[in-house]
């Protein structure tokens, strides 16, 4: 009876760190998801509005984007 506790308690580990390496792949996707958005989205409409609102100089009034 031991033994069969002992080798339930191994398969749970072993589900366990299964299930926890699956939840690691998708944090790590959804965050290299969110990295490429940002470097090919994000960073050139920044640059853009900067060119913009550097080639139109300083003008009295706001504009915001």
């Amino acid at each position: 009876m031991r033994q069969k506790n002992m080798f339930l308690n191994i398969f749970m580990v072993l589900l366990v760190l299964i299930a926890a390496s699956f939840v690691i792949s998708l944090f790590v996707s959804v965050v290299s998801g969110l990295l490429w958005f940002a470097v090919k989205v994000l960073i050139p409409i920044a640059l853009i509005i900067w060119l913009v609102r550097w080639i139109k100089g300083n003008t009295h009034r706001k504009n915001y984007y």
